[in-house]
């Protein structure tokens, strides 16, 4: 069921009143009152309820298993090389499920899935393990291959889509549109374009500068330029004034393109994901040990996953949007970067004491860009440099979790306007510990 609007703020304010409440009279916030009769869309709270898959207007779906992996060879028995049967699964299926028998699978490459409706399904995470025995940093080097980073942004299970390249100019903006606005009027439209009810555009806002200013309330942040994007559904149009589904959330006289995201519809659930028991060695000296990527896609999920010793373990883009992580288990038997640094520090070339140990088992475990993710009923049983991550991120809700001694870390470029609820932040020694500029 659809999450009701504005009770998604109404519960951050509740939590705020009782926070504040003294032995007196009940209080309320000024921006909320009572019953959110205070509250308007261009005020300092945002409208978080469109986080998720299909923004949060359906449940995540059980999709028909289509595809069994032992058809395609798979064995399943931790010593074969299963790699070229997964990719034929992915090649073969067609819109539905890959089912993937109780067994442990032994991953040699990546596992590329570029195209809509395609789901990995296992049979539970304590029957079915996938595990990568390679990284991503030996990959790289073996086969040469360039704009891959091992350190953050890839994924041995890569959700590839397109979704800047393959936009297209709608139109202009004939005034700015304002915080808070559900409608813009437009000039004339670009030629071959046709717009309806239901029809969904991407605006975008160009933030640099005197734009910092303007997200950071006159803090100029991190010095990098970045897009602020965000979707919105027409819902109306009449003549060359439209009508959106919620408000904007920054003032924007900037882009109107299309959002036509190629890959939608995707899953990965119900399965463990492993790597090697080795040590992790320092900041950005892992083994590429990333579990999942989904690349520029939308309203796609991962559910019920549990990873281990990973360096990352689940992570967004920053031009994915609508995607959910829910259930998702990170743990590590590893040892962690101080073990090892205090071991090895006069034999092992590449270690730089002035990076220091974090008594971490990775880097990110949890590493969120983009749009309007719901990220909900994780837990952390291990610790990461940077436990869950915002980054080029916004209109995120980070929701029900759990940690050993979690960092929430708002990185450097651009986190705006994400909803922290209902966390539980363990030992609580380094909750805003972030990384990039102050």
């Amino acid at each position: 069921m659809k999450c009701q609007r504005l009770p998604v703020v109404a519960l951050l304010l509740l939590l705020i009143s009782c926070a504040i409440l003294g032995a007196g009279e009940r209080q309320h916030s000024q921006l909320w009152g009572v019953n959110g009769e205070s509250w308007t869309p261009q005020s300092r709270l945002p409208d978080f309820s469109h986080a998720g898959y299909h923004e949060g207007n359906d449940p995540l779906p059980r999709v028909p298993v289509v595809c069994e992996i032992g058809d395609f060879g798979a064995k399943g028995d931790g010593q074969a090389d299963d790699t070229h049967a997964f990719r034929a699964a992915i090649a073969a299926c067609d819109r539905g499920a890959i089912h993937i028998p109780a067994g442990r699978y032994r991953i040699t490459d990546f596992l590329v899935i570029d195209k809509p409706g395609v789901v990995l399904r296992g049979d539970g995470p304590g029957k079915t393990i996938l595990f990568f025995p390679v990284g991503i940093r030996e990959l790289v080097e073996r086969q040469g291959l360039k704009k891959i980073s091992y350190k953050t942004g890839s994924g041995l299970i890569h959700v590839k889509g397109k979704i800047e390249k393959v936009e297209r100019r709608v139109s202009h903006m004939i005034e700015p549109i304002r915080r808070g606005d559900t409608h813009m009027r437009i000039g004339a439209l670009e030629e071959g374009m046709v717009l309806r009810v239901g029809v969904q555009v991407n605006i975008k806002y160009w933030a640099k500068e005197d734009g910092w200013h303007y997200l950071y309330a006159g803090d100029p942040g991190a010095k990098y330029a970045i897009w602020a994007r965000q979707v919105l559904t027409i819902t109306g149009i009449d003549g060359n004034r439209l009508s959106f589904n919620r408000p904007c959330r920054f003032d924007n006289k900037s882009r109107i393109t299309t959002f036509e995201p190629t890959v939608t519809e995707v899953g990965i659930e119900d399965l463990a994901i492993e790597f090697p028991n080795l040590p992790y060695r320092q900041h950005f000296q892992g083994y590429g040990f990333n579990a999942i990527l989904l690349d520029e896609v939308a309203h796609s999920w991962i559910r019920n996953v549990r990873i281990c010793n990973a360096d990352n373990g689940a992570a967004t883009s920053k031009k994915s949007y609508f995607c959910t992580l829910t259930d998702i288990v990170l743990e590590a038997e590893r040892m962690t970067d101080t073990a090892y640094i205090a071991a090895n520090l006069k034999r092992d070339p590449l270690l730089n004491p002035k990076q220091g140990g974090c008594d971490a088992t990775g880097h990110h475990g949890m590493n969120i860009k983009g749009n309007d993710h719901l990220v909900t009923r994780w837990d952390l049983r291990t610790k990461f440099i940077h436990d869950i991550t915002v980054a080029t991120t916004m209109g995120c809700v980070i929701s029900e979790g759990k940690g050993v001694d979690l960092c929430l870390d708002h990185h450097r470029m651009g986190p705006y306007e994400n909803l922290w609820t209902n966390i539980d932040t363990g030992a609580g020694t380094r909750v805003w510990m972030s990384s990039g500029d102050g």
